[in-house]
């Protein structure tokens, strides 16, 4: 935004605009989305693969997979696995 010299909520609201959702929520999607990979295809452990999706803290990563995947990444690891 800066070097286009646009407003960051301008852009923000464009992006928003033309994929219908908003960069943070399709940050954060693109981050669980690798992390469910990771969870089912790795035997990462879950703070490395918190560090992989770009979380540096654990436990908000953890809070964050589970609020919107409804489990947490431990759980939906056993799950994918019975």
């Amino acid at each position: 935004a800066a070097n286009m010299h646009f407003n960051p909520n301008y852009i923000g609201s464009l992006f928003k605009q033309q994929f219908g959702i908003g960069f943070k929520d399709y940050v954060i999607k693109i981050r669980i989305n690798k992390a469910k990979q990771l969870l089912t295809d790795t035997n990462l452990k879950i703070y490395e693969i918190a560090k992989k999706v770009g979380y540096s803290d654990v436990a908000y990563f953890i809070k964050i997979f589970k609020k919107k995947t409804g489990v947490t990444p431990g759980n939906f690891r056993i799950d994918k696995f019975n």
